[in-house]
């Protein structure tokens, strides 16, 4: 749960471990307002790709839902087609948690833009993984 507060964004997280508790993920509540409602900075597509992850970060921004379903790629390769900058990031809670990331990525290339992806690399070090590619 994400509560904007006078001097900051506040998450309210639970863990099994030491229960519920809320933290301050953020100072600008602009600034995370722009990157997670996917605004499009001047040449930069901030494009969540999906709400999961394999990892429970304590202060990470995006909230997490194992069980939401990731959006479709073809959403997501129109609002890159959509959108006139040069650079697409893939955010989320971690985009190597999509299923379909391979193809995800194939078809953002034909988009014929930058792309990169704010990942925590856990996964990526997996040997299996990386042979998707």
């Amino acid at each position: 749960m994400i509560d904007y507060v006078d001097n900051g964004v506040w998450m309210t997280k639970a863990c099994h471990e030491h229960g519920s508790f809320r933290t301050k993920i953020e100072d600008d509540i602009e600034f995370y307002k722009n990157c997670y409602n996917e605004i499009k900075y001047p040449n930069v597509l901030l494009l969540n790709s999906t709400d999961r992850c394999n990892i429970k970060c304590p202060n990470w921004y995006h909230p997490i839902d194992n069980k939401s379903k990731d959006p479709p790629i073809a959403e997501l390769i129109e609002k890159s087609q959509q959108f006139e900058g040069s650079e697409i990031v893939l955010l989320g809670a971690e985009p190597t948690m999509r299923e379909d990331l391979v193809e995800l990525i194939k078809s953002l290339a034909e988009c014929e833009k930058s792309l990169s992806i704010s990942s925590i690399p856990s996964k990526i070090h997996s040997m299996k993984f990386l042979r998707t590619f």
